[in-house]
């Protein structure tokens, strides 16, 4: 018995379209997995060796598209983590704010806080137990290091 190559068993595995070309294999967060003959590597990643050669080291395949389940080579670049999460903030890409998994206040409860630190003079402490929340947390929503995007009495929704 002898394993087809790698190539003859990636393609078929692959759906071209005009725009991203689909995997249809295995996948894990939504990125393609293949087997290369060696070792599981990310499907993109595959793609885009079998057309430019190795990898950089240290480099993931990051993608222009934003879409992980695509393989098509021009749509995926070499880059490192913080490229790839600089290009991920830059596009809007990164969960924050209710968005994010780990959220505990809403928008319109952070525009509460800043009005209420601005306009009533409410201490740190006291909107912290009033939201239910840690001071450094309140700290941080109060001076903008958090929830950016909110302004002060901001309506949202």
């Amino acid at each position: 018995y002898t394993r087809r190559p790698a190539v003859e068993r990636f393609w078929p595995m692959v759906r071209k379209a005009d725009a991203c070309w689909e995997w249809l294999g295995s996948r894990t967060h939504g990125y393609g997995n293949f087997w290369n003959g060696q070792r599981h590597v990310r499907a993109h990643v595959f793609a885009w060796e079998l057309v430019n050669g190795p990898m950089p080291p240290g480099m993931l395949g990051c993608h222009t598209c934003d879409n992980p389940g695509c393989v098509r080579p021009d749509h995926i670049f070499p880059g490192t983590y913080a490229d790839n999460q600089a290009d991920m903030a830059r596009k809007h890409r990164s969960a924050s704010g209710e968005r994010h998994g780990s959220h505990k206040l809403t928008a319109t409860q952070v525009a509460e806080i800043r009005k209420l630190r601005d306009d009533e003079h409410l201490t740190i402490r006291t909107l912290a137990g009033r939201y239910g929340m840690g001071e450094h947390a309140i700290q941080a929503i109060v001076s903008g290091q958090t929830w950016r995007a909110i302004l002060p009495g901001a309506a949202t929704r």
